[in-house]
Order: C-alpha cells, then structure tokens, then sequence
C-alpha cells in the first residue's frame, strides 16, 4: 500500500481556508504563527515569511499524515488522502477514527450522509453541573466539509488561483488578500 504525502494542491486548499499569520497570535494558550503553528516559547515579535509559513505547515502536518497512513487498510488514491488530511488537521483526531473506517470498509454511501456533518468546534473542556458540553455547529466549517468532500470523491480543489487571507503581523482588522507567488510553497 502506497504512504500518501499532502499534495501541494491540498496544500493551497487549506491555506485558502485556514489564512496566514505572518506575526504571532494568542490560540488558546499559546501563540500560533503562520497557518497555525505553535511552539513552546514563541516570542510575540517572531515575524516570519510566506514561504517560512507554508516550510513549518509542511512539518506540521507530517504526524497528521502519518496518523492517516497508519489508519487506512486499503488504497484511497491522493484525493481521499488529501480530504482526511483537511479533516484531520481542522478537527484533530475528534472525527478521524470514525471517517477512515468507514472508508476501509467502503461505506461510501455513509460517509457521504455523515461527512458534512463534521462541522462542530471543538468540544467545551469544561463541566457544567454535571453535564459535558459539545462543540458548537459551524457553518463555516460546513461548507469546508462540502468542499472537502468533492477534494476526495471528485479530485476538484476548487480555483487555487484564488488569495489567500494574509496578516502581516497578529490577525487585527481586515485581511490582506495575497497571491501565492513561485516558491512560496515547496
């Protein structure tokens, strides 16, 4: 069985949807930079480029890609691999285990009725009287779903010649709206 890496397609893809920080912001506990990189110690004026942005991306999905390689049993071809590897790195591992069984056991037809429905944020981590709080529905996220979905059942990425939202610094205000210049991704 082959080992899928991103393509630079999905690549674009998902910088299309996620947006580039080219200074630090705070996520959650800790500063992000770039399409959503962290590191522990992160200093608030690190600045970095767009090519600088899409190398660390590129490492960064490196375990999400090996995550989705040990959990298929079967040829999914590049496009499949490239919608699980959106899915994975928007939602972490949260609808993962359940997306790659039903594709191993070629329940398409289950997963294209489940599939868009992946659209909820990230579950409260908090406790309210007893009671585990969800995620909330996004639909943002719903229409990431759909488009993820023809990704892997249609091989259509969408226009990649579409910019990109761009931050110079934290994300404050409107987004620059930047075009992927030669060399920018590797």
């Amino acid at each position: 069985m082959p080992i899928y890496r991103a393509s630079t397609e999905i690549k674009i893809f998902m910088g299309q949807c996620e947006a580039i920080t080219l200074g630090p912001y705070q996520d959650g506990t800790h500063l992000s930079i770039g399409l959503g990189h962290n590191e522990p110690g992160m200093r608030k004026s690190k600045r970095i480029t767009v090519p600088q942005a899409f190398k660390l991306f590129a490492e960064d999905l490196i375990p999400r890609e090996q995550r989705i390689n040990a959990l298929l049993k079967r040829d999914v071809g590049q496009h499949m691999f490239d919608m699980l590897l959106s899915l994975h790195y928007q939602s972490g591992n949260r609808y993962m285990p359940a997306v790659v069984h039903l594709v191993n056991y070629g329940e398409m037809k289950v997963l294209e009725a489940m599939y868009p429905h992946c659209a909820y944020s990230a579950p409260s981590d908090k406790d309210k009287d007893g009671v585990f709080e969800p995620g909330e529905w996004r639909d943002g996220l719903h229409e990431r779903r759909k488009d993820e979905w023809l990704i892997g059942t249609e091989g259509d990425y969408g226009d990649l010649t579409e910019p990109l939202k761009l931050w110079r610094g934290p994300p404050e205000g409107k987004p620059e709206m930047y075009t992927l210049q030669p060399g920018d991704i590797e």
